[in-house]
């Protein structure tokens, strides 16, 4: 009698800390023997779920943020410390684990056992001591930081079964990762890789950027690289002037070997008086109505150009229709 008595006592605590939980995280479903241990910051979109006894560790100074209608399984572990990103509409499946400093991007599929960890063990820096000890010890060390090394994988990647991917390793959109894969160097965009070590099998599609791009190309699709808003068919949400929709940040990417000048067309919008920035360098006040905008650059190498915009609390309207380089 006296063990289920104290059997109801612990199966009404545990009630207790769900329901504490179910309050204080309103707008996610939970499944059941969650276990969720927040000093650090939590974020979360609409229409998520996390399911039955998965993990949630977020220590003090770091951060998880969780997009829209992301979905992660069972015995799924996230956390333990460093800040995690998931864009929105990815889902990842049982037994997934997520650790360390690690970027994923928008709707991207994840299938069971992947494990993704940006830190590492220090075994070689001081092979004469015991692991642990370097691991303890010499990871205080500014010297040996290193030893973590942040993951970025970016949208529209699908990564197979028992893939596990190594520190400081970056994913390019629409990559495919075979199952059983062991991924230890970057993988280009729209890449089919598989193997222990992964190895390139061929192209999704060919990426290949060209100096013009135009929202109304569905073969330029892949160039508008992130930061537009998705609709619920998971294709590019259009504005009234039919140009894709910006978020606060986007990227395209363009051929810019020959570029002196980067211009986009933007969809007409009364949206005034604030600042787009390219790639952290290059600034451009947009006072008032204005159809093109133009950079004047020089020495450009990289095919991916990063856009942010301040100023302005609701860029949603603002829609780029178009943007190409011009040369010598």
């Amino acid at each position: 009698m006296q063990l289920k008595f104290r059997q109801s006592r612990i199966i009404r605590y545990i009630s207790k800390l769900s329901f504490i939980s179910f309050l204080k995280y309103r707008g996610i479903k939970l499944g059941s023997g969650i276990h969720l241990d927040v000093s650090g910051k939590f974020y979360y979109g609409t229409g998520c779920s996390i399911g039955k006894n998965s993990t949630l560790v977020i220590p003090l100074n770091s951060k998880v943020t969780i997009g829209n209608d992301c979905y992660l399984g069972r015995n799924v572990e996230v956390g333990g410390g460093g800040f995690i990103h998931i864009g929105d509409r990815t889902s990842i499946q049982d037994r997934c684990f997520i650790l360390g400093n690690v970027k994923i991007g928008c709707n991207c599929i994840f299938s069971y056992n992947v494990y993704i960890s940006s830190g590492r063990h220090l075994f070689n820096v001081a092979p004469y001591l015991p692991i642990k000890y370097q691991d303890n010890i010499l990871s205080a060390n500014e010297k040996f930081n290193g030893a973590d090394e942040s993951i970025y994988i970016g949208d529209d990647c699908f990564v197979g079964i028992n893939v596990v991917i190594m520190p400081g390793v970056t994913i390019g959109n629409g990559a495919v990762i075979g199952s059983n894969s062991v991924v230890l160097r970057d993988v280009k965009p729209y890449m089919i890789v598989a193997g222990s070590p992964a190895r390139e099998i061929k192209n999704r599609l060919e990426f290949s950027p060209p100096e013009l791009i135009d929202s109304e190309n569905k073969e330029h699709y892949p160039y508008f690289y992130t930061g537009f808003q998705i609709g619920k068919n998971y294709l590019y949400d259009r504005g009234i002037g039919r140009g894709f929709i910006c978020k606060k940040n986007f990227v395209l990417s363009l051929d810019t070997r020959r570029a002196k000048s980067i211009h986009l067309e933007i969809a007409p919008t009364t949206i005034n008086g604030f600042k787009l920035i390219m790639n952290g360098r290059y600034k451009l006040m947009v006072e008032s109505i204005s159809k093109e905008l133009v950079f004047k650059v020089e020495g450009l190498v990289d095919q991916l150009l990063y856009f942010e915009i301040q100023g302005e609390d609701h860029m949603e309207s603002l829609e780029i229709k178009k943007a190409w380089i011009e040369g010598f």
